[in-house]
């Protein structure tokens, strides 16, 4: 279970915004946000099992964030790592629809992808939906379609909302915000109504929220990133904060 929450050219001064929760096994071995030494110009974390990652932008202004789409089928051991899709697209030269139409998601298990060249932010799946565009707006995202009605992506996408319309959608407000524990109530349309699963910050003994991110990409090319890790019982265990222009054209 993951969350990612994107604000699109809500603001001019602005124009993207994302804050997203990383859910995974605390086992797993994960380097925190850093430049990669191996491919110059991406900045992310990096899951040392696979070698690929869950988000990360290039000093181009490409952005790129992949959620596991929730099936009930365990993963074939033949697929592919889903997070090299990142990477790949942040080193790819296509726009974002074209790198979309081209994937082959069959050698994949179920994802979500949201991308952004800097001039486009687009979504697609390997499950149900068509690979679209999106306009301004604010989007949530978690281990469906887009947007699906899903209690931590709609508390999440009001709070943020909120924020924007009050001019607080500052890292730590939104760290604030991603913090959140709430669980959904019994009427939601979750797969985990009143589960720790639900809420946007999961805390389990062996898996849960490992990470949190805020991203402000500025009208001028400035660019603040920000990752918090924690330990399996949320406790805050370090923080990487890095900024950058983009070189632009």
């Amino acid at each position: 279970m993951c969350l990612v929450l994107v604000a699109y050219g809500t603001r001019p001064e602005l124009p993207l915004l994302v804050a997203a929760n990383r859910d995974e096994y605390h086992a797993r071995p994960t380097d925190p946000l850093h430049w990669w030494p191996d491919k110059p110009g991406i900045l992310a974390g990096r899951d040392r099992q696979a070698g690929g990652t869950w988000l990360g932008i290039s000093t181009s202004g490409r952005f790129a964030c992949v959620t596991n789409y929730r099936s009930g089928r365990a993963p074939a051991d033949t697929l592919r790592s889903r997070g090299e899709l990142i990477t790949a697209f942040l080193e790819s030269p296509l726009e974002p629809m074209a790198f979309l139409d081209d994937l082959a998601g069959s050698r994949y298990a179920g994802f979500n992808l949201l991308l952004s060249d800097g001039e486009t932010l687009a979504y697609g799946n390997n499950v149900d939906t068509e690979p679209r565009e999106l306009g301004h707006g604010i989007y949530g995202l978690a281990n469906a379609d887009l947007d699906a009605p899903w209690h931590k992506s709609l508390i999440s996408k009001a709070a943020l909302d909120r924020l924007i319309a009050d001019d607080r959608a500052d890292s730590d407000a939104l760290f604030e915000l991603l913090g959140n524990r709430e669980t959904a109530p019994a009427d939601a349309h979750d797969d985990h109504p009143h589960s720790a699963l639900s809420a946007p910050f999961i805390v389990l003994p062996e898996y849960g929220t490992r990470s949190s991110t805020t991203l402000r990409v500025a009208a001028g090319g400035a660019v603040e990133i920000r990752e918090r890790r924690y330990s399996a019982d949320g406790r805050e265990q370090g923080e990487n904060t890095e900024r950058f222009r983009l070189e632009l054209p």
